[in-house]
């Protein structure tokens, strides 16, 4: 399959994926309000956070390694490897996750059930395989595997969350959107016999393959739930309604941007083998197309989301001084776009080590800044955040070119 089909069938899954619950959000902060919104929302921040911690970056390293493999057995067995990974991981983030959920600032007993609720989405990232299928090219399945799921929220949504009091329905709702695609991958794995049984060593290697990866995609996305908890302490669930409204905004966009980077992914893998001229220009003429992409989209977001709110199609509570606040987020876009090619053709170099250094660096970087600011400017810390990012750019940045890999 060419890059353009790739991108163009990832850019459809994607769109199914995240604009069907982006969608959700005028229909629950119509009804259960911006407060209570905005507390789920917070939760949820934390197991989305976790299921990127379960994932264990195979959405990047294990496309890598199917697409370069053709022998079954091998694949099969790596498959058999990512689920005993991933679901160790799972344990291990259970009692971290309830642990700081419920020392949170927006935790009381009556929100204890969306607690519990929202870790489906933690145990959903144990089962969903979509690396593995979008290294197959089979984007007819994974489409199947996930409309269902996303129509089905939707409509629960419209005719079962009626009122303020609906919060805990609104997000089992959610949470089990995110857990209904991870069981049709496991269960499709398992009719064909692609389970079996890997040796320790095998996981162990497989463990060690994908750490780099994992740091960075964990370095990358800690930040915006160790931010939210912060915020947590400093607004009021209104206004962290309004914040949250943005991140998902932002989260829908750089998802479905993700397309971008991940289809060229298989074809850099397996272009870095035959002509690492050709792969030098064809990384040089993404990132270039990349640059000029992330500055249009980022400001076409901005007056998208303004005129949503305006016309009232969305948060129509929310008031404009939050709004506007909240906002600065999608100042991030950019170098979260970037990031994503920056660091897997580190990674494809073999520069792995660059990569988890950068994100090391980025990290001492925000916490220590942000330690600082909810102390003394609390308002600030929104502008930090997207600050940590520029940061962790231009440190990939400089690898790529201190190190050669743009030739």
């Amino acid at each position: 399959m060419s890059i353009f089909r790739s991108i163009i069938s990832l850019s459809a899954l994607k769109a199914v994926d995240f604009l069907v619950p982006l969608s959700l959000i005028p229909i629950a902060i119509n009804n259960i309000g911006i407060s209570n919104f905005g507390k789920v929302a917070y939760f949820q921040s934390i197991a989305l956070f976790c299921a990127t911690v379960v994932d264990f970056g195979f959405n990047v390293g294990g496309i890598q390694k199917v697409a370069v493999t053709s022998d079954e057995v091998k694949i099969n067995r790596y498959y058999s490897a990512s689920l005993i990974i991933k679901f160790t991981l799972c344990l291990i983030v259970l009692p971290i996750y309830f642990t700081i959920a419920i020392l949170s600032p927006y935790y009381s007993k009556e929100f204890l059930p969306v607690v519990l609720i929202c870790f489906f989405v933690a145990i959903g990232s144990v089962f969903n395989s979509q690396w593995f299928y979008q290294a197959k090219h089979r984007y007819r399945f994974l489409m199947l595997s996930s409309l269902p799921a996303r129509v089905l929220a939707l409509l629960s949504v419209f005719f079962m969350v009626k009122g303020n009091d609906d919060y805990v329905i609104y997000s089992l709702i959610v949470s089990v959107m995110y857990l209904i695609p991870g069981i049709i991958h496991f269960a499709e794995r398992s009719i064909i016999g692609s389970l079996v049984t890997p040796k320790y060593k095998y996981v162990k290697m497989v463990l060690f393959l994908n750490f780099d990866i994992f740091v960075y995609r964990i370095g990358s996305a800690i930040i915006l739930p160790f931010y939210n908890y912060l915020f947590g302490f400093g607004l009021t669930p209104s206004a962290f309604g309004a914040l949250s409204l943005v991140q998902k905004f932002l989260g829908a966009i750089v998802n479905f941007s993700s397309p971008i980077c991940q289809a060229v992914i298989p074809y850099f893998a397996k272009l870095k083998k035959q002509n690492i001229t050709q792969y030098n220009k064809s990384f040089i003429t993404t990132l270039v197309a990349l640059v000029i992409y992330a500055i249009l989209i980022t400001f076409l977001s901005v007056l998208c989301l303004q005129w949503l709110v305006n016309i009232g199609i969305i948060g129509g509570e929310i008031e404009q001084d939050e709004l506007h606040y909240a906002m600065v987020f999608l100042g991030s876009l950019i170098p979260h776009i970037l990031n994503a090619l920056l660091s897997q053709n580190l990674v494809l170099n073999g520069n792995g080590k660059a990569v988890r250094q950068s994100v090391l660096i980025s990290l001492t970087i925000t916490v220590a800044a942000a330690i600082i600011l909810v102390f003394s400017m609390p308002s600030a810390l929104i502008i930090a955040y997207v600050i940590s990012y520029y940061v962790m750019l231009f440190l990939f940045l400089k690898k790529t070119i201190g190190k050669n890999h743009v030739a």
